[in-house]
């Protein structure tokens, strides 16, 4: 049997090999349009403004409530308690070499992220019967910030990459290298379905997350290859022209 990480992993190379051959065989994976947004972010200090603000929003609390339940991290244990019980359940959420956690949000579905520096987790919460519950715990899987070689990953030298929660498209964007080498872009929690989306710019161009424009549903994404900018509203990627 697989571990719910192993099944995602295969899940996400699937959706990678499918992604790249409909870009192969489509060609763009993104319009190119002229947007209002585009003339702001080509100006470097409206860049850098707009950078600074999606900057705050990116660490979150690390206590909310959601459906009733009093969520808070704390020792890389996330606690749900209702009413004024110490703790109905409990999980850890780990982070690897002295990671830390960054943030507490609210996911699409019926869960939350727990953000870190090393480790991203989707934690799915229910309450039944007066219960809480908090299963399954999925942690996402692991990219990298360099390609590494095997020994690398052998002796735990790489350096993972820190996953980003967007506040305009209430998503968990991660991007890098797999174990592989390979580079890979995904974006997580854009509706219900919690399936994670590729994220591919023009020629299967991987887009690494830049900043979010606040209050456009929209973020701003960079080319990993070409350095081209684009905007992406949760289901569509423009290209910027100007």
């Amino acid at each position: 049997m697989h571990t719910p990480s192993q099944r995602l992993l295969i899940a996400q190379t699937v959706l990678t090999a499918m992604a790249l051959a409909a870009c192969s065989g489509n060609g763009a994976q993104a319009a190119a349009l002229p947007d209002p947004i585009c003339s702001t972010i080509h100006r470097p200090d409206r860049a850098q403004v707009l950078r600074e603000q999606s900057a705050l929003g990116q660490r979150g609390p690390l206590e909310l409530v959601k459906a009733g339940v009093r969520l808070n991290v704390a020792d890389e244990f996330l606690f749900a308690r209702q009413g004024q019980a110490e703790a109905d359940a409990a999980v850890s959420v780990k982070q690897f070499d002295g990671g830390e956690i960054t943030g507490l949000f609210k996911d699409t579905g019926g869960g939350v992220w727990v953000v870190g520096t090393r480790d991203t987790y989707r934690v799915a919460l229910t309450v039944a019967e007066g219960r809480v519950r908090l299963a399954p715990v999925q942690r996402l899987a692991h990219l990298y910030r360099e390609r590494c070689s095997f020994w690398t990953h052998w002796f735990n030298g790489c350096q993972r990459s820190a996953a980003v929660y967007s506040a305009e498209l209430s998503a968990v964007v991660v991007s890098g290298f797999d174990r592989q080498a390979q580079r890979q872009s995904w974006a997580y929690g854009l509706d219900t379905s919690q399936q994670p989306r590729l994220l591919l710019g023009r020629q299967g161009d991987f887009l690494q997350y830049m900043f979010d424009v606040r209050g456009t549903k929209t973020a701003v994404f960079k080319g990993s290859q070409t350095g081209r900018l684009y905007l992406f509203d949760g289901s569509r990627t423009t290209e910027c022209v100007g």
